[in-house]
Parts: C-alpha cells; structure tokens; sequence
C-alpha cells in the first residue's frame, strides 16, 4: 500500500498522476486536516472578499476519496515512522503498514473541528 501524509496540492495531485496510470494500488492519504480540495491560488482572492476556508472547498475528503478510489483518514496525525517496520503510527495509537511512503506534508494545515 501506498502512503500519503498530507492532503494539500502535492498529497492529492500525486494521487491523481498515480491513479492515471494504476487504478488499482491501494491508497492510503493521511491528513491532520479535514482533507478538504481547494486550490491554494485561491487564497489571495478569498481573504480580499472575505471568505471563508469553508467556502473555498471544491471536493470535501469523502468526494475526494470516493472520486480517486482511495482511503482518506481525516483528522488524524502521524507520530512516529517506523522505516524498518514499513509502518506509520497515528495518534489514536493504530498504525498503517507502507511498501512506499511519501511525506506532503507542506505548510501547517488548517485546524480540525471535528
């Protein structure tokens, strides 16, 4: 399985070149944040019309799972990277197991509510 942390543009674009060419490797994307897709050059026009980050979400995580056939665990942190064990172990004390693991993990990402 593959591992992704971080649901920013790298986390999700890299799923989308993946899924052009193997539609069927198990993914897995990680995400401190609520995994939502929005378009980061957006941002500079939002906070000038005063939006929200709510109303700059295109895809939520479960369209975004759904649309590209993978596993999206929102709110969720990564502690620790076992390199050896091939495994990354979360927060809530459970751990995913990785043949390859790719660290997007960008800038700070915006608070989980949930």
């Amino acid at each position: 399985m593959l591992v992704i942390v971080g649901s920013g543009l790298a986390g999700y674009a890299l799923v989308r070149e993946i899924r052009k060419k193997d539609r069927a490797r198990p993914i897995t994307l990680v995400t401190a944040d609520g995994g939502e897709v929005y378009a980061k050059p957006m941002l500079s026009n939002a906070l000038r019309q005063n939006k929200t980050p709510d109303q700059l979400v295109q895809k939520t995580a479960e369209q975004a799972a759904a649309e590209m056939d993978i596993r999206v665990k929102t709110c969720t942190r990564v502690t620790d990277i076992d390199r050896a064990a091939h495994q990354v172990r979360l927060a809530d004390g459970s751990s995913l197991e990785y043949d390859k693991l790719v660290l997007a993990i960008g800038a700070d990402p915006r608070r989980c509510t949930a």
